[in-house]
């Protein structure tokens, strides 16, 4: 098994954060789908790739130099070369690059959420323009890291391997005012939510 495109940590930082010495790798397979299964919920949660990967995305042309793009913080075009933005006259039609060169293709450092087109616009029209980018963070944060880490570690005691029940997800304990509460294993609880915050992407 693998890590998928948006691990956030890898193998070996989950093995040394638990002290875990595991010549034989018994538990790889169970602590990757642990990483893929937190790497993506944190990513929901911030509404963006952390780890840098490469989208490619249609969106409908919007007539001015600006397009929002759905992944973000947006780093730069996927190769970059100007065939990375392309249009299209009609949903029949091939794609067609849209800008003479990469330098008509900018990136704000303040505003990392889009392109912007120089002296171009993006043609008004529906599903008419596609864009090959990449998207994240070139140096994971340290404190998505520690979320990540302290995350897959929590979930890994509390399964049947480390030592935990295998395959429960709540425990109910009392509250001291005579009723009782949850606590989900496989969900980032209030603390992480709180430390990751700072990472939310804005909806545009």
């Amino acid at each position: 098994m693998r890590l998928n495109a948006n691990a956030i940590i890898t193998l070996s930082e989950a093995n040394t954060y638990l002290g875990i010495d595991d010549g034989e790798g018994t538990n790889d397979d169970f602590l990757k789908t642990l990483i893929n299964n937190v790497s993506s919920e944190i990513e929901t949660f911030i509404r963006g790739p952390v780890v840098v990967q490469s989208f490619t995305e249609t969106y409908d042309g919007n007539g001015r130099s600006l397009l929002y793009l759905r992944q973000k913080p947006v780093i730069s075009l996927a190769t970059p070369d100007k065939s990375d933005i392309q249009h299209r006259i009609n949903p029949l039609s091939g794609w067609i690059d849209l800008v003479p060169a990469v330098t008509n293709v900018l990136v704000s450092e303040s505003e990392p959420f889009g392109f912007s087109l120089y002296c171009y616009g993006f043609p008004y029209g529906c599903q008419n323009i596609q864009i090959k980018y990449k998207a994240g963070y070139v140096v994971v944060p340290g404190e998505i890291k520690t979320v990540c880490t302290e995350k897959v570690a929590e979930n890994f005691k509390r399964s049947g391997k480390g030592g935990g029940r295998l395959g429960l997800t709540t425990i109910s304990s009392t509250t001291g005012v005579g009723g009782t509460g949850n606590t989900g294993y496989y969900s980032l609880s209030k603390e992480h939510m709180s430390r990751l915050l700072a990472f939310v992407m804005p909806v545009e």
